[in-house]
């Protein structure tokens, strides 16, 4: 719950937290609202699938300002609209067209 890590976060005093859902940003609503009332900076981020030649990698981003959440939402979108349904994913191209805003963070895959 969205509630429990902003109060966790505030418990041991941290200055932010982020929050990452896969494939969109369901949370961030409340995630938002919680950390405001708890004093500690939100970051929204997404779990997204890089899908090139066929090959599937998860890729984490966050938006570190106003652009980069910009470009998350669009990233999301092409997702859903570009992937196939029920299975969305995007390409390095898309991202690097939209990568302004956005810290990568990508796991040994």
């Amino acid at each position: 719950m969205p509630e429990h890590l902003a109060g966790l976060a505030a418990a041991v005093e941290m200055p932010a937290v982020a929050l990452t859902d896969r494939d969109g940003l369901y949370g961030a609503a409340r995630f938002v609202a919680a950390c405001q009332a708890e004093g500690i900076r939100p970051i929204l981020g997404a779990s997204l699938t890089v899908r090139e030649r066929g090959r599937d990698a998860p890729l984490v981003l966050l938006a570190q300002n106003a652009r980069g959440y910009a470009n998350l939402c669009r990233l999301i979108t092409d997702a859903h609209m570009l992937g196939e349904r029920g299975d969305p994913a995007i390409t390095t191209t898309q991202i690097c067209a939209h990568a302004a805003g956005l810290l990568a963070i990508a796991g040994p895959r």
